[in-house]
C-alpha cells in the first residue's frame, strides 16, 4: 500500500469510526433509560446504511425484538428495512407507533411523509393526501406540499397543483432539486389540462433556470412535445432534433411516456425509482427523472415513420396520420388505481423511508452533540 494510499484508507476507517461513535452516542442519549446502545448496534446501522440489502435482515432481527423501545429515528430505520422485505404492514404499525408516542415535530413530520409514500405507491392517494397534508404542517412542509402539487396534477387538478407547486418556487429557502421539481411538475399541471401552450413556456423555465438539474432535460423534452401538441410542428421537431442530438431511438419507449401520460410519468416514477440521491428532495427528482434526451429521439423517429403517440394506456395503439397533430386530449381523469406488485411497492417505497431515516439520525446526533458541548460547557 502507498503512502498516499494509506493516508487515504486511515482516513476512510477514522471518519466510519466517528460515525459509528456518534450513533453509538446519539442513540443511546435520544433514550439511555430504554434503549442502551452498544457499538455493535451503532455499527449494524451504519453497515446498513451503506448497503441496506446485505444487511437488511440483520437489521430487522436485531431491532424488531426491541421495537417498543427503540428512539424514533432508529424506529424509521427499522421501517425502511420492513418495506424492503416487503413486510409494509409492519412497517406501517412501526412508523404509526412513531407518531402514538407524540415524537417532536421533525420526527412526527418524517413519518407522515413515510406513510404517505407508501400509500402513493400503493396508488392510495387518498391516504397517501391525508398523510402529506399532516406532513405539511410540520418542517417539511416544503417536500409535502410539492408532493400534493404533484398528486393534484397527476389526477388532473391544474389550478390546485400551480398553486402549491409556484408557492414551492418562491418559497424561502427551497432546495434547489425541490424548485426543479416544483418547475416541472406546473408543465405537467398544464399540459395534462391540455394547456400546451403555458406547459411549453413552462417547461422552458426548467432548463433555463436549472441546467444542472437532472430534470433539465426533461423541461426540454416537455417544451418541445407540447409545442408540437399545441399545433407548431416545426418548431417541435426542430427542439426535439437539437434535443436528441446523435442519440438512437430506442424501440421500447411507451406511447404513453412519449405523449407524458401522468400515470407513465409521474405514478410510474412512485413505483419504480430506484432513490438516486441522498436527500429525500433528490430522490424525489429521481421520480420524475426520464430521459429527455432519449424520449425526443423516440419521438423523432416516430415521426419519421408516420406515427405519433396518443394521450392513452401503455398498451394504447399509435395513430397512424403521418402529418395530422393529434387533437388535444379532454381534461384528464384520473387513471384507475391498479395496485401494484409487492415487489414493486417495496422498491418505490424502501428508498424514500431510507432518506428519512437517515435524516432522522442526523437529527438525533445533531441534538446530541449540541447536548455534549453545553454539558462540558
Amino acid at each position: 500500500m502507498t503512502p498516499v494510499s494509506l493516508v487515504s484508507y486511515s482516513r476512510r476507517m477514522l471518519a466510519r469510526a466517528a460515525v459509528v461513535a456518534m450513533l453509538t452516542f446519539a442513540v443511546a442519549s435520544a433514550a439511555p433509560e430504554t434503549m442502551p446502545v452498544d457499538a455493535a448496534i451503532a455499527e449494524l446501522l451504519v453497515a446498513y446504511h451503506r448497503d441496506p440489502k446485505t444487511h437488511r435482515m440483520a437489521l430487522i432481527e436485531t431491532l424488531r425484538p426491541r421495537r417498543d423501545d427503540l428512539p424514533p429515528g432508529v424506529s424509521l430505520v427499522l421501517a425502511d428495512a420492513l418495506v424492503g422485505a416487503g413486510r409494509l404492514r409492519d412497517a406501517t404499525r412501526i412508523l404509526g407507533d412513531v407518531l402514538a408516542k407524540a415524537p417532536d415535530a421533525a420526527t412526527a413530520s418524517l413519518a407522515h411523509l413515510g406513510l404517505g409514500w407508501m400509500a402513493l405507491a400503493a396508488d392510495d392517494t387518498g391516504k397517501a393526501t391525508v398523510e402529506f397534508e399532516a406532513a405539511a404542517d410540520g418542517p417539511h412542509a416544503l417536500l409535502a406540499v410539492a408532493t400534493l402539487g404533484l398528486i393534484a396534477a397527476s389526477e388532473g387538478r391544474g389550478d390546485d397543483a400551480v398553486s402549491l407547486l409556484n408557492s414551492i418556487v418562491y418559497a424561502a429557502g427551497t432546495p434547489r432539486p425541490l424548485a426543479a421539481v416544483a418547475r416541472l411538475g406546473m408543465g405537467y399541471a398544464y399540459y395534462w389540462t391540455s394547456d400546451f401552450r403555458q406547459a411549453a413556456s413552462t417547461f422552458d423555465e426548467v432548463p433555463r433556470f436549472h441546467a444542472d438539474s437532472p430534470l433539465a432535460d426533461d423541461g426540454a423534452y416537455g417544451a418541445a412535445w407540447a409545442r408540437y401538441r399545441s399545433g407548431d410542428v416545426d418548431g417541435a421537431r426542430e427542439s426535439l432534433e437539437a434535443l436528441a442530438g446523435d442519440r438512437s431511438a430506442s424501440a421500447g419507449v411507451a406511447a404513453s411516456l412519449l405523449d407524458l401520460g401522468p400515470r407513465a410519468v409521474f405514478r410510474t416514477g412512485v413505483r419504480a425509482y430506484e432513490g438516486h440521491g441522498s436527500t429525500p428532495e433528490e430522490k424525489l427528482v429521481a421520480v420524475l427523472d426520464r430521459d429527455g434526451r432519449m424520449l425526443a429521439a423516440a419521438a423523432l423517429a416516430r415521426l419519421d415513420a408516420g406515427v405519433v403517440a396518443t394521450p392513452a394506456s401503455d398498451r394504447s395503439a399509435i395513430a397512424s396520420s403521418p402529418t395530422e397533430v393529434p387533437a388535444a386530449p379532454a381534461r384528464p381523469a384520473v387513471v384507475p388505481h391498479t395496485r401494484p406488485t409487492p415487489a414493486a411497492r417495496q422498491d418505490s417505497s424502501r428508498w424514500w423511508i431510507v432518506g428519512l431515516a437517515v435524516a432522522a439520525l442526523l437529527v438525533v446526533i445533531a441534538r446530541a452533540r449540541r447536548r455534549s458541548s453545553t454539558l462540558t460547557g
